[in-house]
């Protein structure tokens, strides 16, 4: 209780100047963080659980293969040109680890059909409106190369590496929002990426989660270092801040990488 306390006024003070929000909570999402606690996580998953079985009473539910399947969410969008430090894709070395994480966690009951569900934008339906974003919409400007990118590397892991041995591979980048969401929240294990639809869709699961520890939330990698903050008993962190374990929008912008230089860095890291 102490430590949430201490970080709870951590955040209250931030916030509480309009300097102190630009500087470190320059994005209106950071106030998620106060999430990570015990008292207002239950309210969020009953809160969350309830409004899909309300969206899904008269919609086809999404299905799951087995009580082992994985569900990967890859943000796309504007990251291929919107130029963010803390928002971007993860590589195969981060999906190897996410995965012998799950391993570890699964290690009694790792037979039977499997099924790996890959969410992504490809698609109109996936896309954020241009209500919503103006007539600007990165998303679906991106829409042809985020195809060529998320395809590239789902290929690619499959052809040149064993992580996803075991699995069949679904590729879903054309759901409505509701539907991925549906699946992130309730898959029995998710890996997220930089993103904070992802994380959202974590912070909703009672199963297990699995999350680069840098990301939109990176203040939240000081928390956990200095024992400060909450954690949620499912959910486990990669550093992707080691070994170039994510290649941010940011870099993509500055070295002008083209989808196949994209893929390839994913692949080799």
């Amino acid at each position: 209780r102490n430590k949430i306390n201490v970080w709870l006024l951590q955040i209250v003070e931030s916030l509480s100047t309009k300097e102190g929000y630009k500087k470190k909570y320059s994005y209106k999402s950071r106030y998620r963080l106060l999430f990570y606690n015990p008292v207002f996580m239950p309210i969020l998953v009953q809160d969350a659980q309830f409004a899909l079985d309300q969206y899904f009473k008269e919609r086809q539910t999404p299905k799951f293969t087995s009580k082992q399947d994985v569900v990967i969410h890859i943000r796309c969008g504007d990251i291929l040109s919107a130029g963010g430090d803390e928002y971007g894709f993860m590589s195969a070395g981060f999906y190897r680890k996410a995965f012998e994480i799950i391993n570890s966690l699964n290690a009694t009951d790792n037979n039977g059909d499997k099924t790996i569900w890959i969410l992504s934008q490809l698609g109109d339906n996936s896309l954020r409106s241009d209500d919503l974003l103006g007539k600007g919409n990165l998303e679906r400007k991106n829409t042809a190369g985020c195809n060529q990118v998320v395809l590239g590397i789902i290929k690619r892991i499959k052809n040149e590496t064993n992580i996803f041995d075991g699995y069949d591979v679904m590729i879903e980048g054309n759901n409505p929002l509701n539907v991925d969401f549906y699946r992130m929240a309730n898959a029995p294990y998710l890996i997220c990426g930089m993103s904070t639809f992802c994380e959202q869709g974590a912070l909703s699961n009672m199963n297990n989660v699995i999350l680069p520890i840098y990301g939109p939330w990176k203040d939240l990698k000081d928390m956990i270092e200095h024992g400060n903050v909450w954690i949620p008993h499912n959910h486990h962190f990669v550093n992707n801040s080691l070994d170039n374990l994510s290649l941010s929008s940011h870099q993509i912008g500055k070295r002008n990488l083209t989808p196949n230089a994209i893929i390839n860095h994913i692949l080799t890291h």
